[in-house]
This record gives structure tokens, sequence and C-alpha cells, in this order.
């Protein structure tokens, strides 16, 4: 018969008729190839034994034992958190949604779980009021436990393939948020002493938030002008140059001997832990609508570019450089971070200039400008080729970008047929907001 699949195992089985008489027996591997390698090997040790007048190898191993019944999805939840405490550096925010579900799903036996399940998962998300982006968050992060129920063997894998047909729902909004310069300067203003400098950090260097708390002085090279970060989300070393204004900023801090951190709270010696009622009351103060702090690495990412494009870079072959600095895999992820996924307003009628990874895939975006407005767009026209695509809202007398040089640049029709004829410039910003 050969090796074959069993739906209760994860594992290939082997079995050979020999004499009238079926022998089965697990290969204990889940490749393919190495399985044919352990039954080649396995019939001929049979074939050996039944030879030699041999019996006492059995005609046929039990199955596998089938997972219980009675294991709860709070039982699995509490064992998942345990399972990603010391692996995950999410662990802790991935807790807190965890925390979420078993509110919802209780001491429901995971094998009584259907697609349905799921779905109006999501449904009640939306109901309370949440993205359709956390929505597809809580129904990611359900499907990752019950993938690892199922490796654990806690659950049938029939229940699992019902659970994996559930589809995420459409409609997930990309952000097109970041500050102008004018912006910056002001939000640096409103910003209470404790958080000024991490703002300003921010800002320079487009590090996550949990990379500037983290930040020790002995990562702080001011002779050279360079961060250096080993403890990142990604696990890689990199290293940030230090800009003018973050070098006043740093070098103005006095270094505290009791702790070796350069953001920390005074009263525990260790790195804040809440900020957000800081963060909130100097956004209000400044008088910006729906930002956020990781925001500020899209400013850093967007300003850098334009200060390239100004001194005559081509922007396309900075990405890579751009990516090392915000601790990007590849440079997909800083096209979709923010660093080209911003626009620049190219009429007062509304249309706007943008990238077409930033549209990939979608008729409508949601697009918020810097006064706060938030807008539905349409894609009237996009060319996939030179990444260039043309959204528009309805909106009239907007302030159209400033010329660098004077000199405007016309869209050729690769835009598609339908879009308008559109004029753009370069926009005059510089690399560093803050200076």
């Amino acid at each position: 018969m050969g090796i074959y699949r069993q739906k209760k195992s994860k594992f290939y089985w082997m079995s050979k008729t020999i004499a009238g008489r079926q022998y089965c027996k697990s290969t204990e591997t889940d490749g393919k190839m190495r399985a044919r390698a352990i039954y080649e090997e396995w019939v001929a040790q049979l074939k050996e034994r039944i030879k030699n007048g041999e019996t006492a190898m059995p005609p046929k191993e039990n199955p596998p034992v089938k997972p219980q019944a009675h294991v709860t999805f709070r039982e699995l939840a509490q064992r998942y958190i345990e399972f990603t405490a010391g692996r995950l550096k999410s662990a802790k925010n991935l807790s807190y949604t965890i925390k979420q579900l078993i509110l919802i799903f209780r001491d429901k036996p995971l094998n009584l779980f259907k697609l349905a399940d799921i779905e109006k998962l999501q449904n009640d998300a939306i109901n309370r009021g949440l993205s359709v982006r956390s929505a597809n968050g809580y129904m990611r992060i359900a499907l990752t436990m019950f993938n690892k129920a199922l490796e654990w063997e806690l659950v049938d894998e029939s229940v699992v393939k019902g659970l994996k047909r559930c589809k995420k729902l459409k409609g997930e909004n990309r952000r097109l948020r970041y500050l102008s310069e004018e912006e910056a300067h002001r939000l640096v203003e409103c910003c209470e002493p404790n958080l000024k400098p991490l703002v300003i950090t921010a800002l320079n260097t487009g590090m996550r938030r949990g990379e500037i708390l983290g930040l020790t002085w002995n990562r702080v090279d001011l002779r050279n002008r360079v961060l250096l970060l080993d403890r990142t989300k990604n696990d890689e070393r990199r290293e940030i140059p230090i800009s003018a204004t973050l070098y006043k900023t740093l070098s103005a801090m006095v270094k505290n001997l009791k702790t070796d951190f350069v953001f920390y709270n005074p009263n525990t010696l260790k790195p804040w832990e809440r900020l957000k009622v800081s963060w909130e009351r100097a956004v209000m103060k400044a008088k910006l609508v729906d930002f956020h702090f990781h925001d500020l690495r899209h400013t850093f990412a967007v300003h850098r570019l334009v200060a390239w494009y100004r001194e005559g870079a081509d922007v396309n072959a900075c990405l890579p450089l751009l990516a090392t600095y915000l601790g990007h895999l590849n440079v997909t992820g800083t096209q979709e971070s923010g660093g080209t996924g911003s626009g620049v307003v190219i009429r007062a009628d509304g249309y706007i200039l943008t990238n077409n990874h930033v549209v990939d895939h979608a008729k409508h975006v949601q697009v918020t400008l810097p006064d706060g407005r938030q807008f539905t767009g349409k894609v009237v026209g996009r060319d996939p080729k030179t990444d260039i695509a043309v959204v528009k809202i309805d909106a009239h007398d907007l302030p159209i970008v400033p010329m660098a040089d004077g000199r405007i640049r016309r869209l050729r029709p690769a835009c598609g047929k339908s879009s308008p004829e559109v004029l753009t410039a370069a926009r005059s910003r510089a690399a560093d907001p803050m200076r």
C-alpha cells in the first residue's frame, strides 16, 4: 500500500501486505521524501524478519490517540499564554487579546467549535465599534491558537480545517498620517518634560516606542553620532545616525549613575510604562487629530525620503537604506509603513498623488489631511510600473504642495485612460523635521 496520511495524525503512515497479512506503522515524520526512505527500509526489515521466521512484529499498531473531547478553550488559552510568554516579544499584548477571547468563548470544548463561531467573533467586534482590522486580528489570533492545539493533539483536524475557511473581512483602511514640519515643532513644544525627548528621538530616528524606551547609554555613541540597537523587533542589530537636533537633545540630558536607561521613570529608575495620558494631552494641546505615537515613524520616513529627493537622489534606490534605519526586513515593509505610504495634494479640487503600492488592490482608501479632516478617496488612476497612483477626494480649495525649484513635471497618461491630467512637483521639506 505504501505511505499515506491519516486524518488524526500529522505524520505519514506506511502499510505493507505480505502473504495476505497487513502490517502498518507510523513513519514519525511529516516529510514525504523522508517517509518514503523510512518505508523502504522498514519493508526490507519486515521481509527479513518474516524470512527468518520471526513473528514478534505486530500486524498493526494502535491508531493515534484521539484528542480529548473535554479540552476547553479556556484551558487552551491558558496553555498558549504560557507557551508564548518566553518566545514572543509581543506576548504581553497578545495575552491581553487572548483574555478577551476567554471572556467570549469561556469553557466551550474545542471539538465543538464551528466556522460560525469565528465569523460571529468578527461580527461582534464590528458591532462593538471596533475597526475591520481589529476584527480580523481577533480571527487571526484565534486560528493561530487552534493550529497550535492541533499540533498539541488537543483538537480534531477536521475542526481546524472547518475554522480555516473563515475569510478576512474586507475594508481595512490604510493610514496616510504624518506631520508637517510646522506640526512637528508644535507637537514638541506641547510635550511635557518627560515626553519631549522621546518625541524628538522618534521624529529624528524613526525608532519604535519600545526601542526608544529600552535604549541604554552604552548604545549611544555621541562621539561618532550613532545609535547602536541590538534588541530590536526583528532581533537584528542596526545603526541609526544621530541628527543635529537629536545630538543637542541627548547632550543636554544628565546621565543617572543609578540606571543605564536613557529615558526612565525617576521614581522606579526603569523605563516609562504609562505615557498614554501625557501623549494624549500633548496631541490635544497641539490640535492634532487621529495621530498615534507610531505615526512619528511615518513622519521620519517621509521627511527623510523628501530630503533625499531634494538632493537629487533616486528615492527607490534609497529605500534599502531607509529600511535599515527603520528596522524592516525588506523594502516592502518600508513602503507600507509610511515611508512612501503618503500622498501630496496636486490639485486644489481634491486630486492627490501617491504610490501605487499604497492603494494596491483597493478601489477606495481612507485619506487624512494634515488638518485632521478625513475623506474616503477613490483611486482614479494607477501605474504599477512606475509605482504611481492618483486618488480623488471630495474636497475643494486644498493647499497645493509648494514647488522646490520652480519646475513642474507633467505626469504621463500611464496612470490610466480615465485618469485626469495632473501636475506635480517635489515637496519642499527638510530631512530633519525638528531642524
